[in-house]
Order: structure tokens, then sequence, then C-alpha cells
């Protein structure tokens, strides 16, 4: 009854990664994925870039690549809006940051 219930979760996982959850030789793991990135008035922003960098506080994610062995689904997505007093690095990532409809302009 737990393989079907599993099975009828996955369908649109490719084969590999239904096969070996099942099997047991994957497992599946809550794990949060995040960017900072300025808006500076773009009308588009990439949340994850070639370039991009691991940095604590900042991402925990390099060049837009899961870390070797990752599979991603996702199950939510938290947008937050904060003020840096200004670009510089460090304040960026000292900024407060809360959801767009509790900030205050």
């Amino acid at each position: 009854m737990q393989s079907k219930k599993l099975k009828g979760s996955f369908k649109s996982k490719s084969k590999h990664i239904k096969e070996q959850l099942l099997q047991g030789k994957l497992r599946l793991a809550d794990q949060l994925i995040y960017t900072i990135k300025p808006i500076k008035g773009a009308k588009t922003i990439k949340m994850f870039e070639s370039q991009d960098v691991k940095e604590v506080n900042l991402r925990n994610i390099s060049n837009a690549k899961l870390p070797k062995n990752m599979a991603l689904l996702v199950s939510g997505i938290y947008l937050l809006h904060g003020i840096a007093t200004s670009l510089d690095i460090d304040d960026v990532k000292t900024t407060k940051f809360d959801s767009i409809e509790n900030v205050v302009h």
C-alpha cells in the first residue's frame, strides 16, 4: 500500500528518482534555498545566476546549480522585502527582511 502512495505522489519525477526513492536509496529532506538580490529599478530579476557564488547570509547556491546528487521539488516560495542602508554587501547582509505586506514605504 505504501509504495502505491509513493508512486502516485511522484508521477512527474524522472523514472530514476522514483525508482531510487521506492528502493530506499534516496530520501526526501526539507532544505531552504535562499538568495538576496538588489532590485535597483530593474524590471526582471534573475534570482540565481551563473556568476553568483555561495556566501553566508547572501545565498546558499553557487553558479545557479544545485549540489551534486540533489534534486529539487519546490513546495513553496517566500518573497520578502527589505531596504538596505546601502548596496554595500555588509549592509545588504544585515538588512531586516519582512513579508511584502508588512513593509512600510
